[in-house]
């Protein structure tokens, strides 16, 4: 959810924040949630601003499906809890992208399990052009990345089937993603 944090503190806060890098992101303000014996669905968002409460899109938390699409992802998978928020969003849970006052990279697997990252970052891309936006931007899919998509050695990878199948292309996925960001702050920003 940090990319959805920084998304929507660089449309909310402009006049400070003048580049945006977002892995996996949401164009999406998501209902909260907590993780209590299992995953619990908040009747509120996920994130306030300046003490009230954003407009946000109710995902659909089955414990049945999750399990399910677990077993058929083999890796941790919420995408079906996520999926028709972001592609069915109403304008006022979308994140006003339009209004962050910089430059704008998406980095994202081709295929994400957590949830649809790709989709939100076409429909975010979309929107951009859409508004006009003056400033730089850009998407960047990895067909071979799980929802870590950062170049960190750690057991939690292996959560994610294409990490155990591929950890070689996965490493250089998360390696190019961090090295385009870098980039991006030196040439662009």
């Amino acid at each position: 959810m940090g990319a959805e944090l920084a998304l929507l503190a660089g449309s909310l806060m402009s006049e400070i924040i003048s580049c945006v890098i977002a892995v996996c992101p949401t164009n999406i303000c998501s209902q909260g949630f907590v993780k209590k014996g299992g995953i619990q669905a908040l009747e509120c968002s996920a994130f306030s601003w300046q003490r009230k409460e954003l407009p946000w899109a109710r995902l659909k938390f089955s414990k049945a499906t999750i399990i399910r699409d677990c077993i058929r992802e083999r890796s941790i998978c919420l995408r079906s809890c996520y999926e028709d928020a972001v592609l069915n969003a109403l304008e006022e849970v979308q994140i006003k992208i339009e209004n962050i006052g910089g430059p704008v990279l998406l980095l994202y697997p081709e295929y994400d399990t957590m949830w649809p990252s790709e989709f939100s970052a076409e429909k975010i891309m979309e929107r951009l052009k859409e508004k006009n936006f003056t400033h730089p931007y850009e998407g960047v899919s990895y067909k071979y990345a799980s929802h870590l998509l950062v170049p960190l050695k750690s057991r939690s990878t292996m959560m994610f089937q294409v990490e155990r199948k591929y950890p070689e292309q996965c490493w250089k996925s998360k390696s190019d993603a961090f090295e385009k960001t870098l980039a991006f702050w030196k040439e662009i920003w």
